[in-house]
């Protein structure tokens, strides 16, 4: 994964944890997820009844004016948006709280708990210095007023209770919320950290992988070509030129490996065009070709429909990589002149592999399982399967690869 997918990862995460990318004065403003958002309502819902039912029953038996009444209608709906827009609408609810206060007219000073409510979302989506703020001011009018024209001590008491518990929550929320945000940033951190790692140590197996096997192939293609023009017998020339295009095959899958170390090169999640069944073809006969020259017995076949199903690309370069390391299995492991039997065929949009040859005897060189365990873990991941055992003297190999464009996942390797 690289840095910049990494960021967009990060970001994606921040918004559905409810964290906003906006920053005030180098603090994050907090946007509440859906969930949040949902209680938020709930717990709204009940603070307007507490204060919106008294103060309409004293706004009617008092038959005051119409201010009154526009004011307590713009206080619900200040409340009401509160879920919706909490960031802004918060100082929107305290600052018609404020208002309310000193016009003892509108018996409206009873507006507490939508306000403490106000108070919590504050504290939670803004930086705290902006709530004390806000706290302070508000809090100073609230005291001024009910101890010298309101209810006296112990109301304001109970006020500013509501006003100090309300904040003490929002802020440890807040702050909870901050340090998920930080040990997430800190793994991403250690993501960043490992991708670069992982790109410096893929540029320098790149840069080894040219210095010294491109180079190697290339001096022994070079000396194929040298022998070629003073060689006269068919059949060294015939070997001659075997080992020479060998060589050269081999040189074109080493750049094709350094192209992927480097991320270079073009995108191999494009899909291919329908030609890649003609190209298969073409490299199973080669090979079959090459083990039959060899001693072997058998045949390769590719059973498909005559339409031309697109492939993704790099699903075709592991199909290709795949169908090479079968033949090189069967020529390293199955005993000279041994049979084999490999079948390819496309059905329900997958295309199904099954492969057998006879099994039995010293093999040439040394099992080591690295190669199809390498190559399970990547057709797995494009969401295909592996499986292969071995029965008496017959090793059985059978594979599966997705190859509608659409239904194959990314592959992670």
């Amino acid at each position: 994964m690289s840095t910049r997918q990494l960021c967009q990862r990060f970001r994606q995460q921040l918004k559905s944890q409810g964290y906003g990318e906006i920053l005030l004065f180098g603090q994050p403003v907090m946007t509440p997820a859906t969930g949040q958002r949902l209680f938020l309502a709930a717990v709204m819902a009940v603070c307007l009844v507490a204060d919106c039912y008294p103060a309409a029953t004293g706004l009617a038996d008092d038959q005051s004016g119409p201010i009154a009444w526009i004011l307590l209608v713009m206080y619900t709906c200040a409340c009401a948006l509160l879920p919706l827009m909490p960031q802004w609408m918060s100082i929107g609810v305290i600052a018609l709280t404020a208002i309310c206060i000193p016009l003892p007219w509108t018996h409206l000073e009873d507006l507490t708990f939508g306000c403490a409510l106000a108070f919590a979302a504050l504290y939670y989506c803004l930086p705290t210095w902006i709530g004390l703020a806000v706290q302070v001011a508000f809090t100073a009018e609230f005291a001024i007023y009910h101890v010298f024209w309101g209810r006296g001590t112990a109301f304001v008491i109970i006020g500013i209770i509501l006003q100090v518990a309300s904040p003490v929550i929002g802020y440890t929320y807040r702050r909870q919320r901050l340090n998920e945000q930080n040990k997430r940033n800190a793994e991403l951190l250690h993501q960043a950290e490992a991708s670069i790692a992982r790109t410096e140590r893929d540029l320098l197996l790149a840069r080894n992988l040219h210095d010294t096997l491109t180079n190697d192939l290339a001096s022994i293609s070079m000396l194929c070509g040298a022998l070629l023009l003073d060689c006269k017998d068919p059949e060294q020339r015939r070997t001659l030129q075997a080992i020479d295009d060998t060589s050269r095959e081999a040189m074109q899958c080493a750049h094709h490996a350094i192209d992927v170390l480097r991320n270079t090169g073009e995108s191999r999640t494009a899909s291919m065009p329908g030609t890649w069944q003609n190209s298969l073809r073409e490299l199973l006969d080669r090979q079959a070709r090459h083990l039959t020259a060899c001693g072997y017995h058998g045949a390769a076949t590719f059973e498909h429909n005559a339409e031309q199903t697109p492939i993704r690309q790099d699903v075709y370069d592991e199909l290709a990589s795949f169908t090479i390391e079968l033949f090189a299995n069967i020529e390293h492991h199955c005993p000279n002149g041994g049979d084999f039997s490999i079948r390819y065929r496309i059905e329900h949009g997958r295309l199904v592999i099954v492969q057998t040859n006879t099994a039995g005897g010293d093999d040439r060189h040394t099992r080591s399982g690295r190669g199809l365990t390498l190559h399970r873990r990547i057709i797995e991941s494009m969401g295909g399967e592996l499986t292969y055992a071995t029965d008496e003297d017959v090793w059985m190999l059978r594979a599966a690869f997705v190859i509608s464009p659409a239904d194959v996942p990314r592959s992670r390797h």
